[in-house]
C-alpha cells in the first residue's frame, strides 16, 4: 500500500507537467484501487488487531479510507462525463 501510495504520489506530479486524459484516468483507477486496499486492510486490522479500547480510532481509520475511495469514485465518474 505504501509503494501504490508513492505511485499515485508520483502520478498526480506526473499530471502537473504532463496534463493528459489518459494519464488522469489511470490515476483515478489507480485510486480507486488503492483505496480499495486501504478499506480491506484497516478491516483486517479491526477484526486482528484493534481491541473494544481502540473503536474510536479503527472508527476513524476507516472513515477516512471511505472517504478516499468515495472521492476517487467521484472523480471516475465525472470523468465517464467528460
Amino acid at each position: 500500500l505504501l509503494v501504490g501510495s508513492f505511485g499515485l504520489f508520483l502520478g498526480c506530479v506526473l499530471t502537473l507537467v504532463l496534463p493528459s486524459f489518459a494519464v488522469l484516468s489511470w490515476l483515478t483507477a489507480g485510486g480507486v484501487a488503492l483505496f480499495v486496499g486501504y478499506v480491506l486492510f484497516d478491516l483486517s486490522q479491526l477484526v486482528h488487531r484493534y481491541g473494544p479500547d481502540d473503536a474510536i480510532v479503527a472508527a476513524l481509520c476507516l472513515y477516512a479510507d471511505v472517504v478516499g475511495l468515495f472521492l476517487y469514485a467521484l472523480e471516475c465518474l465525472t470523468l465517464s462525463d467528460a
